[in-house]
């Protein structure tokens, strides 16, 4: 194999330098999966002074520990940094064999063909991290788990290589049982929801039909709809969408979260830092009331409260992403009186999107 050689990156003034990109590449990062952690171990770090993922780390305020053998750019990574953060020139296998200190996140990003050894020692990496293993890997990569941990998420990050991804992976969740839960769905009452409710496993399945309804409410409806559910746990989708894999997404459920299928596609917009609920999501009734009573604590009840609740919800309960086949009804979701087909509703998504951040970040 010919020797691979890297351009020679110079020192960064600030955090700003760290994050210009290379040439030609593309370099996301699964942000969404740190929401509400603190800690982070950040394992080959240096090669590029942490824009990958060491960045994302600071940007998300995590107090980070770098690892890398290379001394000299990390301390280069030094003067840009946090001051809390710590940097430890040694092999990366070396530091998780000998470290008693747990992480709510290990973040790794191996060299392109060091992948299989890290894959082969995931349980080591999963043994640090108490949320999340955020690891990369050559697109399309099997991964095969330890027992208590399971995939969630992949992000497209590079064309590198043929194309190079994250891989994020949580521990599973405590699970719950068909039996206490009550799947609750709305429609405009024009689509036939029977393909959906042959889907449904759940105990208890109410609909919430707007020519039924003195209330016109948008989306708000299906949160209207779990106040009368019998379960305190609730199951939503769109009236677009099948799916089918109620199992895998019950075991993957934990309480307080919203545990949804991944729904945003291969461009998440920006909007990846939420939960998008509209292929299928659990959740629990009181967690999804108590947020917006908070934002309603800033801003008001309006048309674009009632129209973009699932955006309000989705924003301000903590969340994981389950990437798990659905199907889109595309003679549904394609019809122009669709709400999400009008020429106001990408701006008004926006605009609610970002006052439920602003109350979440404050």
């Amino acid at each position: 194999m010919a020797a691979v050689t890297y351009p020679v990156r110079p020192a960064p003034r600030s955090l700003d330098d760290v994050r210009d990109p290379d040439i030609g590449a593309i370099h996301l990062y699964p942000r969404h999966a740190l929401r509400g952690l603190e800690t982070a171990l950040c394992l080959f770090a240096a090669r590029w002074h942490g824009r990958q993922d060491a960045y994302w780390l600071a940007e998300a305020g995590l107090r980070t520990t770098c690892v890398d053998l290379d001394g000299d750019r990390l301390r280069e990574m030094m003067a840009v940094y946090p001051d809390d953060w710590a940097f430890r020139q040694m092999d990366a296998w070396d530091f998780a064999n000998t470290t008693p200190v747990g992480y709510d996140v290990v973040s790794l990003d191996p060299f392109t063909f060091d992948f299989d050894r890290c894959h082969a020692d995931l349980g080591l990496w999963c043994s640090l991290a108490r949320h999340a293993v955020i690891m990369g890997c050559e697109i399309d990569t099997e991964i095969v788990a330890p027992a208590a941990w399971q995939e969630v998420n992949r992000v497209f990050r590079s064309h590198y290589a043929e194309g190079v991804e994250w891989v994020v992976l949580q521990p599973k969740g405590v699970g719950i049982t068909a039996d206490k839960v009550t799947a609750c769905l709305i429609t405009r009452g024009d689509v036939d929801l029977q393909p959906i409710i042959d889907t449904l496993p759940y105990d208890e399945v109410l609909v919430w039909d707007a020519r039924e309804r003195d209330e016109q409410p948008g989306t708000f409806g299906r949160y209207e709809l779990m106040r009368e559910a019998k379960h305190d746990v609730v199951y939503v989708q769109d009236d677009d969408c099948v799916f089918r894999d109620h199992q895998r997404l019950m075991a993957a459920y934990n309480p307080g979260t919203i545990t949804a299928v991944y729904g945003h596609g291969e461009t998440p917009d920006g909007y990846d830092d939420m939960a998008l609920i509209h292929g299928g999501a659990l959740f629990d009734r009181e967690a999804a009331l108590e947020a917006f009573d908070q934002y309603l604590e800033h801003w008001p009840k309006d048309n674009g409260f009632y129209r973009e609740a699932d955006m309000i919800h989705g924003t301000l309960v903590p969340h994981r992403h389950i990437h798990l086949p659905y199907e889109i009804r595309m003679d549904i979701a394609t019809d122009p009186s669709r709400m999400c087909n009008q020429p106001w509703q990408r701006d008004l998504k926006l605009e609610i999107t970002n006052r439920a951040r602003a109350v979440r970040d404050t």
